[in-house]
């Protein structure tokens, strides 16, 4: 069943199918390396409308699994994705022709599961950035938007010819998918209490306590930033938010106000943020003169 769905080797039947595959994970694979790059150094993506809303995505709980970045499993598949489509097409004419019938029989179910996986993941990170994290990231929509793409255009192309193939091959991956996501929502939400965290305190969700003590210059600036009324504003899994207060120590930290953005965060003052259009976490407000980044 697995060799008789896939016709092999196409001799020029789908390569626009195959091109057009290859140039839209191309294009996915440079948007999550980017995404990635930005996810591992802490800083804002530089293309995004609303950098805040990016960067809280990026530092979500969701963002990642295992320590792993979501953007590099999205990078990885991309990556395989493009491969799968241009592989076969690039060695025609340099490998035998059984070579090639086997390389075009793996890559178009390479091609099938792969792009069902990416849609299907995608509109999972699409229901959440909607529903749970409430951030127009502008950057994430367009990823959503490069997987539904090469989902459609696998599909359109036939790359597996036997429709009943596809069909199964696609419906299985989307029910994998599926429930990988369920895990990954499932693992993200249960984080405080895998971290000892009792139901009371993790529900809301509490920022980590802060361990370090303050030095005394930490001390005597909380003191000059106390003067001014400044405050700052953060999320309880933004983990530059508790280096941050690391930094300056629970004792020096006790004396400077803490606003909660996250909306299921302890003690939230999301619609202040919003109305105040925070840019991102830390950010300090400092004698009410707009919002400075993080020094």
């Amino acid at each position: 069943f697995f060799l008789a769905s896939v016709q092999g080797p196409s001799g020029g039947r789908g390569d626009g199918g195959r091109l057009t595959i290859g140039g839209l994970a191309a294009a996915g694979a440079l948007e999550t390396g980017y995404l990635t790059a930005t996810k591992l150094a802490g800083s804002a993506p530089a293309f995004c409308t609303n950098a805040g809303a990016c960067k809280a995505v990026l530092e979500g709980p969701w963002s990642s699994v295992g320590g792993v970045p979501l953007s590099a499993a999205g990078l990885a598949l991309y990556g395989t994705l493009c491969l799968a489509a241009l592989a076969p097409l690039a060695a025609r004419g340099r490998v035998s022709d059984d070579a090639l019938r086997h390389m075009d029989v793996l890559s178009t179910v390479v091609l099938q599961l792969g792009s069902t996986a990416a849609a299907v993941f995608s509109a999972f990170l699409m229901l959440l950035l909607a529903t749970t994290l409430h951030a127009p990231c502008v950057l994430c929509i367009l990823s959503a938007a490069i997987s539904t793409c090469l989902f459609a255009v696998t599909w359109n192309a036939n790359i597996v010819p036997d429709r009943t193939a596809a069909v199964a091959y696609s419906a299985s991956c989307a029910v994998l998918t599926s429930g990988f996501a369920l895990g990954v929502y499932l693992l993200a939400s249960g984080a405080p209490q895998m971290a000892g965290a009792s139901v009371e305190e993790s529900l809301p969700f509490r920022p980590p306590a802060i361990e370090t003590s303050s030095s005394p210059e930490a001390l005597r600036l909380s003191q000059r930033l106390g003067a001014q009324q400044a405050r700052m504003f953060g999320a309880y899994w933004c983990s530059h938010c508790l280096d941050q207060k690391e930094a300056i120590g629970k004792e020096a930290m006790s004396h400077l106000p803490y606003v909660e953005c996250a909306k299921d965060g302890a003690d939230s003052q999301f619609p202040l943020c919003r109305q105040l259009d925070v840019p991102g976490y830390p950010t300090w407000e400092i004698g009410g003169g707009g919002f400075p980044r993080q020094k």
